[in-house]
């Protein structure tokens, strides 16, 4: 294996929140018998068509830049984030259009969802007796949180599970979207639910192993001779708000589990890309391990992604047009992209076990008085306050 990089494309160190209880004085009510629980699956999500490039790229930038600029400065943010997004308007709506004109995005979220709902309910749901409704919500795109808050409001819930669609604990999607919903919450613009949230699944073996079946299914692609050796790259991307020395560690373990876990002798190596980053080449770091892959001698070389669990318009045109040509350029010879998690089954039945065993855990358990933290008021959107982690027993 090449030895990692260093760096992380866009990345800047941020202190990591710590998992708390946001309730003043008391905690959440558990869940009970024929309770209407509402999962959240938290995505980062897509510009849907073309028209909606610029307003993407907005929320993009705009969450970016926040915490970089006082509050009096505020409207220096914004024009930076609008620049910031004229200058990579064209491009993003290029990479649209050469993908069909619509990110995957938006299409596998709401197919997720309704998996993960359809396997919670043969799974758990007449075992432990609760109603589970299964909700996508993205961070820059179609659905919003507030706009998948109004629709579980009509829908009866009665408690929240957030998880967070990220493979990584310290990765930004994860922080933004649950400090996102806590803002929410306090600034009283969704319902006050009883929330919780489901700790990172990276590492957990079901998660661990849908990530090497993905591999093996990709690797039916390539010439029966080069399988064996074929080399794989996981990739993930550098997000500003995030901590990069943890960021890079957990990415380096996932990829070592699976490799483990497949108990093969094959060149593989870590790769990070900038999140539509409008400075350089974002894609600078990922183009370098495939250089390197090819000068040791590898004209099979696999990308693997490794952050978020379905696909999007960086993994379908990003890595699976660009990088394939730059690769190809580069002497490789046959160059795949391994596909996201999606509604992949054995992924979906993992994450239904992890959401079923903690639901059933806390119908059972009421938490002691040492686990109610009471913390002062922060201001709204502040993520240093995070909902409680549900407990489970699917770990590593």
């Amino acid at each position: 294996m090449f030895p990692p990089k260093h760096t992380i494309a866009g990345g800047i160190p941020v202190q990591q929140a710590a998992l708390q209880i946001p309730h003043r004085d008391f905690y959440p009510r558990r869940i009970q018998d024929l309770d209407r629980v509402g999962i959240v699956l938290l995505h980062w999500g897509g510009p849907s068509q073309v028209r909606n490039v610029h307003s993407f790229l907005r929320r993009v930038y705009d969450d970016q830049f926040q915490g970089n600029y006082s509050q009096r400065l505020n409207s220096l943010r914004l024009i930076f984030s609008w620049l910031a997004a004229v200058s990579m308007r064209e491009k993003v709506a290029h990479e649209l259009k050469a993908v069909g004109g619509n990110c995957p995005a938006e299409k596998l979220i709401h197919e997720q969802a309704q998996g993960l709902e359809d396997t919670l309910g043969l799974r758990w749901g007449d075992k432990i007796n609760v109603d589970f409704r299964v909700y996508a919500a993205t961070q820059y795109a179609y659905p919003s949180l507030p706009d998948t808050a109004k629709q579980m409001k009509k829908d009866g819930i009665e408690h929240v599970i957030l998880v967070p669609a990220y493979l990584q604990e310290s990765n930004a999607g994860m922080q933004k979207s649950i400090g996102k919903w806590q803002s929410l919450t306090a600034s009283n613009e969704i319902p006050q639910w009883s929330t919780y949230a489901i700790s990172p699944f990276g590492r957990v073996p079901g998660v661990l192993k849908a990530l090497s079946e993905r591999i093996g299914q990709t690797l039916q692609r390539f010439p029966r001779p080069y399988r064996s050796s074929t080399a794989v790259i996981f990739c993930a991307p550098g997000i500003p708000g995030q901590n990069k020395v943890k960021f890079k560690e957990e990415v380096m373990q996932v990829s070592k589990d699976v490799m483990q876990m497949r108990k093969e002798q094959r060149p593989w190596d870590i790769a990070f890309y900038g999140y539509y980053d409008p400075i350089g080449d974002y894609l600078r770091e990922l183009k370098e391990t495939v250089i390197e892959m090819a000068y040791a001698g590898n004209r099979c070389v696999m990308l693997l992604p490794l952050c978020g669990t379905t696909e999007n318009l960086q993994t379908t045109y990003s890595m699976d047009i660009a990088c394939r040509n730059f690769a190809h350029q580069s002497g490789v010879r046959h160059f795949e992209v391994a596909k996201a998690l999606n509604s992949y089954g054995l992924f979906l039945e993992t994450l239904s076990d992890m959401i079923g065993e903690a639901v059933e855990s806390s119908m059972r358990s009421v938490p002691p008085d040492s686990q109610i933290i009471r913390t002062p008021e922060v201001p709204a959107g502040n993520a240093s306050e995070w909902f409680p982690i549900i407990p489970q027993r699917l770990k590593v």
